[in-house]
């Protein structure tokens, strides 16, 4: 009997990941492969590993409860806020990291990734993406190396365009802030970041 062969989404609980995702659980092109979603706890200097778990477990309870398809969770930490000076990455974190789950699970075919239309025509952007598919690749098993690729779900889309296409009561779940302050133990968003900045024009102009 075949091994179902399976789609690797990287979910940090974001926007884009988060409509990556809902492409993944609704569109049919999809539906043929298995799930498995992954998310990185990455405890760095802009501190917002609990405003993303908030989200996930909001947004996993909203599939559920709406009757979505049903996927593999798994989770994985690194803590690297020690590099106060110099910053990494998330692509290169998740780029490692997808690759050792691969190596564990071969039948895992394509790694999804919440890069939206504005990412991919970013030259910063790209460069950084570019270094991820290195990190990709050299971390894969010999035999795997060139037979998994990355697929992007929401690449045909603005942020504007993947906020309009979800759930109104979905979109409200994601985060996106990249440095939350903490108010009574709860994660808020700043209000500062350029992200908010980005999201705050992107509520004003929903459709």
């Amino acid at each position: 009997m075949a091994q179902e062969k399976k789609i690797l989404c990287m979910y940090s609980g974001g926007l884009d990941s988060l409509g990556a995702l809902y492409r993944l659980l609704t569109e049919p092109e999809y539906a043929a492969f298995g799930l498995h979603v992954h998310h990185m706890h990455l405890k760095n200097v802009e501190n917002r590993t609990l405003a993303e778990s908030r989200a996930i477990q909001a947004t996993f309870k909203y599939f559920r409860e709406k009757g979505y398809r049903n996927f593999l969770y798994t989770e994985s930490g690194h803590d690297y806020s020690f590099m106060r000076r110099y910053f990494t990455f998330d692509t290169y974190w998740y780029a490692f990291m997808a690759a050792n789950i691969i190596t564990a699970d071969s039948a895992i075919m394509h790694v999804a990734v919440g890069r939206t239309k504005s990412d991919m025509e970013s030259a910063g952007s790209r460069m950084n993406a570019n270094r991820g598919h290195e990190i990709f690749h050299a971390t894969l098993p010999l035999e795997l190396r060139f037979e998994r690729s990355y697929i992007y779900p929401v690449a045909h889309l603005t942020k504007q365009e993947v906020w309009n296409m979800l759930p109104a009561d979905l979109r409200d779940l994601s985060w996106s802030c990249r440095k939350p302050v903490l108010s009574n133990k709860e994660p808020r968003p700043c209000g500062k970041c350029p992200t908010c900045q980005e999201m705050e024009k992107i509520r004003q102009n929903q459709g």
